[in-house]
């Protein structure tokens, strides 16, 4: 998926280092777990987003990257709310 400035990309093995550099940092995970995760935390937590993500294709856990640079700026979660 595209974004006029940014690209999305299915997590894969390749982001744990963005992924923990995220979820391990205080000040970002303040507001939305309200503490960081160890890095023991974060491992467990990352094969479960990667086990997550072979289930479907069109949704789960995305790495979000500018675009024309490797620089990650965060990670979305997709989810299906109305299947109906």
């Amino acid at each position: 998926m595209e974004t006029t400035r940014t690209i999305l990309t299915k997590t894969d093995q390749d982001d744990f280092d963005l992924f923990s550099r995220l979820y391990c940092n205080d000040l970002v995970m303040k507001m939305i777990t309200g503490k960081a995760l160890t890095y023991d935390e974060a491992q467990r937590k990352f094969e479960l987003i990667l086990k997550i993500n072979t289930e479907n294709q069109s949704f789960g856990y995305f790495g979000i990257y500018l675009k024309g640079s490797d620089a990650g700026i965060g990670m979305a979660k997709i989810v299906l709310t109305n299947p109906g």
